[in-house]
């Protein structure tokens, strides 16, 4: 099943560099699939939420975290950022918010319901083939 698990992991990958959601690169790094009892699971960060939702109002993030994340995120997308006490006190106070109207991208890397299944399909015809 990797065909169809890499195809969902790479559209993954695409739509998270669209919304600018890859910083150091690890959410998209350690995206992995395994597949049990017929269904493939694709599994990522435990921080894969805040990336989506963003982060709740009440969260201490370390400020050793949020310097990484400035110093990735501005060294990929470029611009420019507040100093990481600010940022960690904004989030503390208020959260972090993201638009929901451009996420969802487990949603949009899984719509091509056709393209995933003519690679499930390439798949099972091989599976038959080799039984």
């Amino acid at each position: 099943m990797s065909k169809v698990g890499d195809y969902i992991i790479k559209q993954i990958r695409e739509k998270m560099e669209y919304h600018k959601r890859i910083a150091t690169g690890e959410s998209v790094e350690r995206l992995r699939e395994e597949y049990r009892k017929g269904h493939i699971l694709i599994y990522g960060v435990d921080y894969w939420d805040a990336i989506n939702n963003g982060t709740p109002k009440g969260t201490l993030v370390s400020l050793d975290d949020i310097q990484r994340w400035i110093t990735a995120k501005g060294a990929r997308y470029g611009g420019t950022f507040p100093p990481a006490t600010a940022i960690q006190r904004k989030i503390y106070a208020k959260g972090s918010s993201v638009p929901k109207k451009d996420l969802n991208i487990i949603s949009k890397a899984t719509s091509d319901v056709k393209q995933i299944a003519r690679l499930a399909k390439d798949v099972v015809l091989r599976e038959l083939k080799a039984a």
